[in-house]
């Protein structure tokens, strides 16, 4: 999936699915390994401002290989013999789309997150510090700070990844002709990680709050007159 393995891919017009050629070692006839297909994926992607229209399809190959006790005479043998075997293989079909303006914007909307976290983080510590004016510098400052940053984090990235989802979900969903597709699993990574750190910070600023509200000092004051003060006021002069 990385930029650098896309590099090394090699593109061909023809696949195999059982090798039986490409084990054989300088002056033998018998193959010490047997390469065989284990996962093809068909990769269709849609053109961006063409939906109706589709990029040539990718067929993505994987190949394993299994080694030969013997028994069999040359390439050929070895190569029927293990097509008659149960190998373990798999087909899978992804229909995509290009996502270059859709990360475009998404990216703007992540920028904007950040901001607000920033500003949200400020506002929160200085309503802190209005009703703390005597709190210092210490370790409990630096922990409520990370407390509050924890709290906004949560917030804001909750709120982008909800309206990133709905947003697509609903671009989908609405379709009367195919123009959107579903993002591959390696663009999902990023969602992963976000909605992960989202849940963390989450947690975090619960386990500070629990903690702050166990640990307050709680002051009961009777506000109640005395009976007889009130009786004594009731009577009539």
């Amino acid at each position: 999936d990385s930029i650098t393995s896309q590099q090394n891919d090699q593109l061909v017009r023809r696949l195999f699915t059982v090798d039986a050629a490409s084990g054989l070692a300088k002056g033998e006839s018998v193959p010490s390994a047997v390469r065989y297909l284990t996962s093809a994926t068909l990769t269709t992607t849609i053109i961006l401002y063409t939906p109706t229209n589709i990029y040539p399809p990718l067929l993505e190959l994987e190949y394993g290989a299994i080694a030969l006790d013997g028994g069999t005479e040359d390439a050929e043998d070895a190569a029927a013999a293990l097509g008659d075997a149960h190998l373990p293989s798999r087909f899978v079909a992804k229909y995509t789309m290009e996502l270059d303006e859709t990360l475009r914007v998404i990216t703007i909307v992540f920028v904007i997150a950040l901001v607000l976290w920033g500003l949200g983080w400020l506002m929160q510590m200085y309503l802190w510090m209005r009703r703390n004016q005597r709190q210092q510098i210490d370790g409990t400052f630096l922990l409520k700070a990370v407390s509050q940053l924890c709290r906004v984090f949560s917030d804001v990235f909750f709120w982008y990844v909800f309206g990133g989802c709905g947003w697509m979900y609903t671009l989908f969903k609405n379709q009367d002709e195919v123009f959107v597709m579903m993002p591959p699993d390696s663009a999902l990574h990023p969602f992963r990680a976000i909605l992960c750190c989202a849940f963390g910070a989450k947690c975090l600023h619960v386990v500070d709050m629990v903690w702050s509200q166990a640990h307050h000092d709680v002051f009961f004051v009777d506000w109640e007159q005395p009976r007889g003060q009130q009786a004594d006021e009731q009577l009539p002069n």
